[in-house]
């Protein structure tokens, strides 16, 4: 009988010590993977637009340049020309200011990841609607340091373009629609949006489509009455003396005629007289 009892004692004991450590053993085994497979699924991606500035300063400035130099008496002007177009391009700079137009800062699209990290090879549809010319975007989006867009296909005027990187949570990314691949003299609806969906742990989470349209004015710098006080800038530069009197004219008219090219952010209205 003590046999029995020792050999049953210890079979229960057995099963006893068995059971304590296989429970906390199979729970881990569980729980570690499903909160690693929600973190990684975790992120909440915002599409928005982003437009500051109406208006290309080196276009402006090579505009006033060519306005100076097809001026009479190319041989005297040359040493003015310079000190002419600055003393123009600053004077115009404060005039288009203080009607409300700066120079162009920012035009394009924000991704940021509001929630989580957003990772590399997240995709996104840009639909340029004429106004972006699709197959020079890939050198628009180019470029070194905290840059992370990659051009992957583009069908006709539309364009898939991904994350190179990780977006961490808080990083905001722009695609900048400037520079040779945006035809800043028309105008355009483009629309930019995330491929799929995300799925952020806080509803409704943010948009991941955003539209900005593109609306472009003509206007010449006659038109918007500030001729007056740029000849006034050149008239005070230094060193111009007699020879302004052989330009002041045709110069007069010829900046009359300069057409300037702004486009407005949404909810802004055109200058008066253009």
């Amino acid at each position: 009988m003590t046999d029995a009892l020792t050999n049953q004692g210890i079979s229960r004991r057995s099963v006893a010590k068995g059971a304590a450590w296989s429970v906390p053993v199979l729970a881990a085994a569980v729980s570690v993977p499903m909160a690693s497979a929600s973190t990684a699924e975790s992120y909440d991606v915002g599409v928005s637009a982003s437009c500051v500035g109406n208006y290309d300063l080196d276009q402006l400035r090579s505009g006033l340049g060519d306005t100076v130099r097809s001026l009479p008496g190319g041989v005297l002007l040359a040493p003015l020309i310079t000190p002419i177009t600055n003393t123009l391009v600053d004077t115009l700079k404060g005039l288009l200011s203080g009607l409300g137009f700066e120079e162009f800062e920012s035009r394009g699209f924000n991704i940021q990841a509001v929630e989580g990290t957003v990772p590399a090879g997240t995709q996104f549809t840009l639909s340029g609607g004429g106004l972006i010319n699709i197959n020079l975007l890939e050198d628009a989006l180019g470029g070194a340091g905290a840059n992370a867009l990659g051009l992957v296909s583009i069908n006709g005027d539309d364009a898939v373009i991904e994350l190179t990187r990780d977006l961490a949570e808080g990083e905001t990314q722009l695609i900048s629609l400037r520079g040779d691949a945006v035809d800043l003299s028309v105008g355009g609806t483009v629309t930019f949006g995330l491929v799929g969906s995300d799925n952020p742990s806080t509803a409704p989470g943010q948009p991941n489509t955003s539209s900005q349209n593109f609306v472009v004015v003509e206007t010449s710098l006659g038109n918007l009455n500030l001729v007056n006080d740029l000849m006034d800038a050149v008239e005070g530069v230094p060193g111009i003396g007699a020879v302004l009197s052989l330009i002041t004219t045709p110069l007069r008219n010829a900046l009359s005629a300069l057409t300037v090219t702004l486009q407005l952010c949404p909810g802004q209205e055109p200058p008066a007289g253009a």
